[in-house]
């Protein structure tokens, strides 16, 4: 079969196997080669793959013949082939490489590996701490005599190929096709994030289509598999999952797994393909893969109708940095093993009490000491131990990797012996830990020096060994080609100087270095110097024989040796060069070529060796990661308590959930708003009062509230300090959310479908441990209806004790002797004033009690009657003959806080700005320079003066904050 039928026939089948988007890399002669077809007449590309690929993988193409064109790279340069993997896989596409089996021609060629997003372990990334491949198992079952109510089964699992963990989960629901009957699927998917993801299923494409908007999947590769296809009915057997698990595990493990199955049918259905799927990838990524967690719905709170991103818990996509959700604003954790770990803990939090409780006790004893500003410098320095220990597996650690390791493992005996004596620290770390840290430290660390010439192993980042970094005495037969080779070396270096210094006699010349040391991969080791000085070398030497030269071997000694100069002669070489030769120079030349290859080949067997070694200390990495992931994880709890003024949650026992809360804050918005210091609130729920209607004119803060509440809530049961001056709670074990913007229009859906949706969802599984978070149960039909479902709603509520709290503007549901009934509800507002006077609102942002005004609407609208034409024009003048005020960006920051701006004066209005005042003054902060919630030097308690309006409100001695009104920020004073 001709090169490129043998090609498309592979590509063809390939693309069976894993999808269209699947490129077939061929090696030929020293490339790696795609090939395809071009359209006869216009000799354009016609394949999609192809046209789509090279928008962002750089690959030009050749003519192969008439209608085919080529397009490769060198296959000869390894880390080319990475370059170009990386950007076809971050594209979206499995590649599949065959090598050739000879240098030959007309060679056979055979499977080199399968990569593909999911299954691609990225070397040198450093923005990414994990990656993910998942398959997702999802069979609807109709209903039958035996089973009464229709149901969906979906099956997850997921593994992790940079630190080889994974687990395996299971639901069962009713099977309504919406987004809440996915709603455990959403959470397991936004937890881990999967870069490439399986489905298997007996639903239509559309279906599956839908489930993946549903529960907003952004896989870089998805699979769809019917679940008839026969590698797909081989997994149902329980004979063929024994196999595959024995296949992977040790015995034990493998049969508690297996037994596992009985109960997780689908779940195990999942996994058993998944682990099949990443071996015939890549069969070194199951290789000493972890034993697989079972996810334990019982032990962690349940997050539903998409309460992850409607709390903010996760980034919505529309924000970046720092700022864009919960998790990566709290996620101060320094090393990647931390920064997964704490990932997990807020996207999971807990519901077991001593848990919780135990993670509050350590932070409050941390806080008394130092040692968590200590761990949070020597964890800087600390690599990725979980990635390496894959690359380890995985045969893929360089010796630089492995000397970053080495030099890490005194990094963590310094954190060990810091804290080795505090009872405190060491009775929490205990159950974590199984070995004594020091001891596995000094373990590790002997055999590496036993081992390795380690200053060597740093600057070595490839696998091709031009330098020896094997101690002597390990291989005797490679310390005899190392000291061949080096004696060698020096035995040229010899020579070179010798043959410069008799030409440059000749040249009358002082320097000396007429003679070149010239090596290339093809020719080897040669003398050179050029044509003109080499007639100058044979006039010296015509009337010499042989000279006794020095060379310093490899243990520091000078030594000698016989250098022939009588038959020197020269060869051609490349340009105005001559290569000097003679048989002494020759053996010495060749001599550094065969020493090296076999220096190469043998500490390739001996650094292999040593791999192999290193992995029999499986249980000393497993606890060296976790001991520094506790170790940053604790120092990010103690450090976000300190830096955001977080207090400790006091937990408490009880048959029913409840919080109550004072001074809460929402941990983003407090943050993000710099005009106005946040205002506090307090909230009881639970014990006298269970649900809670909130009114409010918009923009005043009732979803922000309402949020801070469900964030303080998850954090909390994360075991996190929390944003209050007080918090006591018993446990939640799941949380609604029903906040509005979260419609699903594109999804296909009405806002009153998934209203009904999210509502059914509530009233079939909350109960006196949920939290029910929301805007109106129901807003999209109309107004009568919309009250009906409401008012029904919460009575349903009160009959099953749940804990809620809805923000509403419908005013005409308070008379209702149906809510007068509710005994267990309370009717509050935040306070928004109307100042008639001077026709604005003033936002106080309080909460009080009652429903508040229902005139809200109407003074909002009274308070923005100006057209934005004369608005627009009246600025313009200003600008015009106000010619003191200066442009923004010619203004100066304050000293206190750089978002400060030195505008204006903000009091007169007239001069320029010169001093910067605290409103609440700087004698009233704490230790923490903390005044109440806010930091003295936040941008809201600082007001721009110029120096006679600063002098007059000093003498005053008032103290006053800013609040805001519907004619922007005003001036209030405060009592002192």
């Amino acid at each position: 079969m001709s090169l490129l039928k043998q090609y498309f026939k592979l590509r063809d089948e390939y693309r069976d196997k894993l999808g269209e988007n699947t490129l077939l890399l061929m090696e030929v002669g020293s490339f790696y080669e795609i090939y395809t077809k071009v359209d006869k007449n216009t000799k354009e590309i016609t394949e999609p793959q192809i046209i789509h690929l090279r928008k962002y993988v750089e690959l030009a193409p050749g003519k192969k013949t008439e209608e085919v064109l080529m397009l490769g790279f060198s296959s000869k340069i390894p880390f080319i082939l990475e370059k170009y993997l990386e950007k076809i896989i971050n594209s979206g596409y499995s590649a599949v490489i065959y090598d050739q089996d000879a240098p030959t021609n007309n060679t056979t060629r055979s499977l080199k590996a399968i990569y593909s997003p999911g299954t691609y372990f990225y070397e040198n990334s450093n923005d990414d701490v994990s990656n993910h491949v998942a398959c997702i198992w999802i069979e609807s079952h109709k209903k039958t005599k035996i089973n009464k109510s229709g149901n969906i089964v979906i099956g997850m699992s997921i593994i992790d190929n940079y630190t080889g963990k994974s687990s395996f989960y299971q639901i069962i629901s009713e099977h309504l096709h919406n987004p809440t009957t996915y709603d455990e699927l959403e959470r397991f998917i936004a937890s881990y994030n999967p870069k490439e993801c399986i489905f298997i299923s007996n639903l239509s494409q559309k279906e599956i289509n839908d489930i993946i908007q549903f529960i907003k999947l952004q896989s870089k590769k998805t699979h769809v598999l019917d679940i008839n296809e026969s590698k797909v009915k081989k997994v149902e057997s329980q004979t063929y999952q024994r196999e595959i698990l024995d296949k992977f595990f040790p015995f034990n493990i493998s049969e508690s797994l297996f037994k596992n199955s009985l109960e997780f049918t689908f779940g195990m259905q999942s996994y058993v393909y998944l682990l099949n799927f990443v071996y015939e990838h890549n069969p070194n990524l199951v290789n000493k893969i972890c034993e697989p967690t079972v996810e334990n719905k019982s032990e962690r709170m349940l997050l539903a109708n998409h309460s992850l991103e409607q709390l903010n818990i996760l980034p919505d996509k529309n924000y970046t940095g720092k700022l864009s959700s919960i998790s990566e604003f709290l996620n101060n954790c320094i090393t990647p093993m931390g920064v997964r770990s704490f990932k997990y803990n807020i996207l999971n939090p807990m519901t077991n009490r001593e848990k919780i409780q135990e993670k509050y006790d350590i932070t409050e004893y941390l806080l008394t000491t130092n040692y968590w500003e200590t761990w949070r410098n020597e964890l800087k320095s600390i690599k990725d131990i979980e990635k390496l220990n894959r690359q380890l597996y995985l045969k893929k650690i360089t010796p630089q990797n492995l000397f970053y390791f080495y030099d890490n493992l005194s990094n963590i005996q310094s954190l060990y012996s810091n804290l080795s004596t505090d009872s405190q620290i060491n009775n929490y770390l205990d159950n974590k830990i199984t070995l004594n840290i020091q001891d596995v430290c000094k373990k590790l660390k002997q055999l590496f020096e036993d081992t390795f010439i380690l200053h060597e192993c740093k600057n070595i980042n490839t696998f091709d060994f031009d330098t020896n970094f094997i101690k002597e005495g390990i291989n005797k037969e490679l310390d005899k080609y190392v000291e061949l080779n080096q004696d060698s070396k020096s035995k040229i270096e010899s020579m070179k100087a010798y043959l410069g210094n008799l030409i440059a006699k000749g040249e009358k010349s002082k320097k000396n270095d007429f003679v070149k040391i010239h090596s290339t991969e093809k020719n080897g080791y040669n003398l050179q110097c050029t044509s003109r000085r080499s007639k100058i070398l044979t006039e010296q030497i015509k009337d010499k024989i042989s000279e006794e030269l020095i060379f310093i071997n490899e243990n520091g000694t000078p030594k000698q040796f016989s250098f022939t100069i009588k038959t020197i002669n020269y060869e051609t070489a490349t340009g105005s060069n001559v290569n000097i030769v003679n048989e002494d120079i020759k053996k010495i030349c060749s001599d550094i070529i065969s020493s090296k290859s076999k220096m190469k080949d043998l500490i390739s067997i001996e650094y292999m060796k040593f791999i192999k070694k290193l992995e029999e200390y499986e249980k000393e990495f497993y606890n060296l990661i976790q001991f520094v992931s506790h170790i940053d994880l604790l120092q990010n709890m103690c450090y976000i308590a300190i830096k955001h003024n977080y207090c400790k949650p006091l937990i408490k026992e009880g048959d029913k959930s409840y919080v109550n809360v004072k001074e809460l804050r929402h941990p983003l918005i407090e943050k993000l708003n710099v005009d106005e210091t946040y205002t506090p609130n307090d909230l009881s729920l639970g014990l006298e009062k269970d649900i809670m209607l909130l009114y409010g004119t918009n923009a005043v803060g009732k979803t922000s509230f309402i949020r801070s509440l469900g964030i303080s809530i998850i954090m909390a049961q994360a075991g996190l300090y929390v944003p209050c001056s007080e918090l006591i709670y018993v446990p939640y074990k799941s949380i609604f959310t029903r906040i509005l913007g979260n419609d699903n229009l594109f999804k296909g859906l009405s806002t009153f479908a998934v209203e009904m949706s999210e509502l059914r969802i509530i009233l079939n599984t909350s109960d006196k441990n949920s939290l029910i978070l929301g805007d109106e149960l129901c807003s999209g039909t109309e107004q009568d209806s919309a009250i009906s479902i409401f008012v029904s709603g919460l009575q349903e509520l009160h009959k099953r004790d749940v804990t809620a709290i809805f923000a509403t503007h419908i005013h005409d549901i308070i008379n209702f002797e149906e809510i007068d009934e509710i005994e267990t509800l309370v009717i509050k507002h935040m306070e928004v004033e109307y100042d008639e006077k001077n026709d604005k609102l003033i936002y106080n942002r309080k909460l009080k009690d009652g429903a508040g005004s229902c005139m809200y609407g109407l003074e909002v609208c009274k308070s923005l009657h100006l057209p934005d034409d004369f608005l627009s024009n009246a600025y313009n003048l200003r600008r015009k003959y106000k010619k003191e005020e200066r442009s923004v960006l010619e203004q100066k920051t304050s000293h206190f806080n750089s978002k400060k701006i030195m505008g204006n004066c903000e009091l007169c209005k007239k001069n320029i700005g010169t001093e910067v005042h605290h409103l609440q003054h700087q004698e009233n902060a704490d230790e923490n320079n903390m005044i109440g919630t806010f930091h003295k030097n936040h941008p809201a308690n600082l007001l721009t003066l110029c120096e006679a309006c600063h002098n007059k409100i000093h003498k005053s001695g008032k103290q006053h904050k800013k609040i805001k009104t519907s004619n922007g920020m005003e001036l209030i004073e405060v009592a002192k």
